[in-house]
């Protein structure tokens, strides 16, 4: 999928612990059901897309770890 797609009318929001010199991770609603992640280092590269259960799954599964 390339970046262009998500281009235009995606709202993308920074994690609230972004660091001062812009190291970010950033998500968007991408369709009905997919939530897209993106480093905000490199804009460049194609946004991971999940699914909302596996994009779930990932973050409680982060918090779980103390990450």
């Amino acid at each position: 999928m390339s970046q262009d797609s998500f281009a235009s009318g995606v709202a993308w929001k920074r994690a609230t612990s972004c660091s001062a010199d812009g190291n970010c991770v950033e998500v968007a609603q991408h369709a009905p059901g997919q939530i897209a992640i993106r480093d905000s280092k490199d804009l460049s590269q194609s946004p991971l897309v999940l699914t909302a259960s596996s994009y779930a799954d990932l973050i409680r599964r982060i918090k779980q770890s103390g990450l």
